[in-house]
């Protein structure tokens, strides 16, 4: 006869991405509610990483390896490394398109203002 262990991949798995989700959804709320730009940007980025570290939680309880809880954390820490630094990589993508765009159309809106005298 054999036994399963009480823990298991799947529970790590479920525990682990559900802590994460609930850390992304507080710091987003936090950063929302919040009056001051630095603790606004400290909950954002903070939001941002346990968002790529959720990700990563989610890919590694799909990766083949993570057999045993030990080797699924093992595989979220692996995995965080490239989530994480994707997460950022959009974010910072997205602020500079959106910061480029509302400088061209600053000066396009200066520029017709110009012309129509």
């Amino acid at each position: 006869m054999t036994t399963t262990p009480f823990i298991t991949v799947g529970k790590t798995a479920f525990a682990t991405s559900t802590v994460l989700a609930g850390a992304t959804v507080a710091c987003s709320v936090g950063a929302a509610l919040v009056s001051q730009v630095a603790l606004t940007v400290i909950l954002a980025v903070g939001a941002t990483i346990f968002a790529g570290m959720s990700i990563a939680s989610i890919t590694a309880y799909v990766d083949k390896s993570s057999t045993t809880p030990t080797k699924y954390l093992e595989n979220v820490a692996k995995h965080s490394g490239y989530a994480i630094a994707g997460m950022l990589q959009f974010v910072t993508q997205t602020l500079f398109t959106s910061l480029i765009d509302g400088i061209g159309r600053g000066i396009g809106l200066r520029v017709q203002r110009k012309i129509a005298g």
